[in-house]
């Protein structure tokens, strides 16, 4: 499977990417997967624009594989659809946990995931 090949795995995302809609339309699903796939399917429906399944999309913010909520919140910005600011800017507020986070692996993942929601929020006005 592309998941154990990354190299596989990004010429299937380039290619998604690339058919616009249609590849959009084909990932809507994989928002309920496994972690990869949802980090796939969102980067796919961020960098063709696409509000398919929204609301699933808008949901990876609450992942607990803060790669996923990076994803999530970096391709939400990409989309701009006024949907999304409040559940970003309720992952941006969290920016006083990062201290409380258990490690330095997990502090600068969540820190990541934050910051990403903060650039998102500035696409979005």
């Amino acid at each position: 499977a592309s998941e154990d090949h990354p190299p596989l795995r990004e010429a299937v995302v380039a290619s998604l990417i690339a058919l616009g809609d249609a590849g959009a339309a084909a990932v809507e699903s994989l928002l309920v997967g496994p972690p990869q796939r949802q980090i796939d399917a969102s980067r796919v429906l961020g960098a063709t624009g696409s509000a398919r399944s929204l609301d699933a999309h808008i949901a990876l913010l609450g992942s607990n594989d803060l790669r996923v909520v990076t994803t999530a919140a970096t391709s939400l910005g990409l989309i701009r659809r006024i949907e999304a600011v409040a559940p970003l800017r309720q992952l941006a507020a969290r920016a006083d946990d990062l201290k409380s986070q258990p490690d330095g692996a997990t502090r600068e993942a969540f820190a990541r995931a934050v910051g990403a929601s903060i650039v998102a929020l500035a696409r979005l006005g």
